[in-house]
């Protein structure tokens, strides 16, 4: 009888074992199957976002700049107010803030920023400078969803 039991707790420490191993062989695989799993509908999301973005450029592109230019009664004009000039077309920092706002309005995730780059003292552009005062006071950040 003894023997029996004593088998029998053999059988199973050999079965609890070999659960173990089968646990710690499979716990690597079930977390590369998750993390697979997670980067591809991150992947899919970037490029749904992406693709929204880039519609919207096109879109704007299309209405405010080609569309401006070709029902241009003579020559076409590059200024900030081209909403009140027939013919006129915005200068490159008002396409860049409503293109900014355009894109808030098709992502909510995604904020727009557009920084003035700053020169030195001496002339040159240096990074350092441009981030330490961009930082401060020289961005418009338009939000996410407005």
């Amino acid at each position: 009888m003894e023997r029996r039991s004593a088998t029998a707790a053999s059988l199973q420490d050999i079965i609890l074992i070999f659960l173990v191993l089968m646990l710690l062989v499979g716990l690597p695989i079930v977390v590369w199957l998750d993390l697979r799993n997670l980067t591809e509908k991150a992947l899919l999301r970037q490029a749904s976002d992406l693709n929204s973005v880039v519609s919207s450029v096109r879109a704007y592109y299309a209405s405010n700049v080609v569309g401006r230019v070709l029902a241009s009664p003579g020559s076409t004009q590059v200024v900030h107010n081209y909403e009140t000039i027939p013919g006129a077309i915005p200068i490159p920092a008002t396409l860049s803030l409503e293109l900014g706002r355009v894109i808030s309005e098709q992502q909510q995730n995604i904020s727009y920023r557009l920084c003035r780059i700053f020169r030195s003292r001496t002339g040159r552009r240096t990074r350092s400078t441009a981030l330490k005062r961009t930082r401060s006071r020289r961005c418009v950040t338009i939000p996410a969803g407005n």
